[in-house]
């Protein structure tokens, strides 16, 4: 008895086993017919790869790149597109970074903060941003040259000076003399401190009130901290909600700063042998940033090797105040 049920139960996996094989072999044709197509398309990409680089060899025979880069603004084909977009071509980080730009709650936070308590009941605001790029000890040549761009352009009024015998100017009453906040951003206090006292210790010859602020002086620029780089931020903001703004030469926190605002800055011409440049500064000519690395490209195979002025091929493209061999775009003028 215990014997027929093996052999029952042996019969029973040979016919499953039958039964699977059968299945199998229906199923052959499909799985061979899938790998010859795959197989096909295999050999068409191949024949593809090979022609490209058949292209690609070709093109560096006769000298031609195969891929051109050019900036948005520089190449024809998006001109139309973006003639719609911005209009203004001097504004489009003004308008970009309003959209897409937007600061977490504790940024603001400190924004609204300084700005209620110190910048928001005042006549006018000025801010001033101070990049060094030689150190970070303070230099006389720098502070020189922020109060003779401030004095030139009449952005911050002189102070009375002590002795010489000449009469004061009249005195301003008090409820009718106006208000500057003086915002100041930068890695060192020393430059506050200095226009702070200026202002403390003479009366401005005009009568004017003036305030010297600066939220923060982090001494050194540290990598890798949420909370410095939060300052930093904030600061940038703060510089936007100003009137006006002087910002240093190839400083990008400066570009920020003025482009949020839609504010063309007073920009400070970095200083060659620590010698205050005539003019110490230059009235932007966009309130848009400038691109430190452009692109340089090659139009048509007798360009090959000659350096094109990109910033003459356009009228909206020009080179930067600061730093000649950047572009930034500019409204074009009719």
């Amino acid at each position: 008895m215990e014997t027929e049920s093996k052999f029952d139960l042996l019969l029973q996996k040979m016919e499953d086993l039958l039964s699977l094989k059968a299945s199998v072999e229906t199923w052959m044709p499909d799985v061979e017919r899938r790998i010859e197509n795959l197989q096909a398309t295999v050999d068409k990409l191949q024949v593809k790869v090979e022609k490209m680089e058949g292209v690609k060899e070709s093109e560096e025979d006769r000298g031609i790149p195969s891929v051109e880069f050019v900036t948005l603004f520089l190449n024809p084909v998006y001109k139309e597109e973006l003639e719609l977009m911005f209009p203004r071509k001097d504004s489009v980080f003004y308008l970009l970074s309003r959209y897409l730009f937007h600061p977490s709650n504790d940024v603001w936070g400190m924004v609204t903060r300084f700005y209620d308590s110190y910048l928001k009941n005042v006549d006018e605001r000025l801010g001033i941003q101070i990049r060094v790029f030689d150190g970070d000890e303070p230099f006389q040549h720098i502070m020189d040259q922020i109060l003779l761009c401030a004095s030139q352009e009449h952005l911050l009024p002189g102070v009375v000076s002590g002795g010489g015998g000449g009469a004061p100017p009249p005195i301003t009453p008090a409820a009718a003399a106006r208000s500057k906040a003086v915002l100041m951003t930068g890695l060192n206090s020393w430059y506050h401190d200095n226009i702070r006292e200026m202002y403390w210790r003479s009366p401005s010859v005009t009568g004017e009130v003036v305030s010297v602020h600066q939220p923060s002086h982090e001494e050194h620029q540290h990598f890798f901290r949420s909370i410095h780089d939060m300052k930093a931020l904030a600061e940038m903001y703060l510089l936007s909600l100003t009137d006006k703004i002087v910002t240093s030469g190839w400083s990008t926190f400066g570009y920020v700063g003025s482009g949020l605002g839609g504010l063309r800055p007073y920009i400070m011409i970095k200083l060659e042998n620590h010698k205050v440049p005539n003019p110490p500064c230059k009235k932007s000519m966009s309130m848009e940033p400038c691109n430190h690395g452009p692109p340089y490209f090659e139009c048509t195979k007798k360009e090959i090797d000659k350096v094109l002025d990109t910033g003459s091929l356009v009228p909206h493209v020009r080179s930067c105040e600061d730093m000649p061999w950047g572009r930034k775009l500019t409204d074009s003028i009719s």
